[in-house]
């Protein structure tokens, strides 16, 4: 009689188990989608377009509380921004404030959800709407020395949240040319032209150098006539000494697969000066393994760019 109870008594077990696991299974994703659709809505009133996008974990940064923390992407799956709810109480009351940032960290828009303070109510939301424009990673007070309670809440709110801007996981948004100049970079000018059937850009970096990008079909397969493009972004300071080299993927119509050998081959030539560049092409169209005819290419565009220089040179 014993053995029959707690053989009934394991029985209902695993039958719960399996029933709760079961409902677990059907009844879960249901929930998490509704979830999500929730704070997509959220998201979508301060970034539209957002369709997609990935949550860091909740937080509390110096009394500030950050509940919605994450990065945003459209329907094509390119990168928004940034999204942030954040929420802080004083002795007056809750403030709660939904911020949008653009994938370089700034500040794109801000919607007051909560703002339950009894003094400075005018006052303090156009001090919240201030901070469009600022930099997360760069926040700075916009009433330094305020004596409101409700103010300075709500500098401590976006210091809070740009130190947690500065650790949560970034887009990559470094500009084209970081590995060569820097953050902080200027494009002083740019000129084209059209060089042996290649398309050459110029761009005069401000006090720091040149970004010569040269587009040009030859043949790449030696078994066939086809003729496909590739473009060579040349980095040089403002002596003309080469700080290296790109093969941006989006205009490589070579074989991918030797992609890597050929950038290796471009970037052969740092700190050599481009003035000095030798116009003879050493490479053997015989090299096994090796992307012969890009490389050639490559060489053909390094002799062009060294005559674009020279020629600019000899009006300055």
């Amino acid at each position: 009689m014993k053995l029959k109870s707690m053989l009934t008594f394991i029985v209902t077990i695993l039958i719960s188990f399996i029933l709760a696991i079961t409902t677990y299974v059907i009844f879960n994703p249901i929930k998490v989608e509704k979830q999500n659709q929730i704070t997509l809505e959220k998201i979508r009133e301060v970034i539209p377009m957002a369709k997609t996008f990935e949550l860091n974990k909740a937080t509390t940064v110096n009394g500030t509380e950050i509940s919605l923390s994450g990065r945003v992407k459209d329907v094509s799956g390119k990168e928004l921004g940034y999204v942030y709810e954040m929420n802080e109480k004083n002795g007056f009351g809750n403030i709660k404030i939904l911020v949008a940032a653009d994938v370089k960290g700034i500040i794109t828009k801000t919607v007051i959800v909560e703002l339950n303070q009894t003094m400075y109510v005018a006052q303090s939301e156009k001090l919240i709407a201030a901070y469009v424009n600022q930099n997360l990673s760069k926040i700075t007070d916009l009433n330094a020395g305020a004596t409101s309670v409700s103010h300075n809440t709500i500098m401590g709110m976006f210091r809070n949240l740009g130190e947690h801007h500065k650790v949560v996981p970034q887009f990559d948004n470094k500009p084209a040319y970081f590995d060569f100049f820097g953050e902080d970079y200027v494009i002083k000018s740019t000129d084209t032209k059209v060089i042996d059937g290649a398309e050459v850009k110029v761009e005069v970096i401000k006090d720091k150098g040149y970004v010569y990008s040269l587009n040009k079909k030859s043949i790449y397969n030696s078994d066939s006539s086809t003729e496909k493009a590739i473009t060579l972004v040349i980095a040089m300071d403002n002596d003309g000494k080469i700080l290296g080299a790109l093969l941006p993927v989006e205009t490589y119509e070579h074989t991918m697969g030797y992609r890597t050998l050929a950038l290796t081959y471009a970037n052969s030539f740092k700190d050599t000066n481009i003035a000095d560049f030798v116009d003879a092409y050493a490479g053997v169209s015989a090299d096994d393994g090796e992307p012969n005819n890009t490389k050639w290419l490559i060489h053909r565009l390094y002799v062009i760019a060294k005559e674009v220089y020279l020629a600019w040179k000899k009006k300055t």
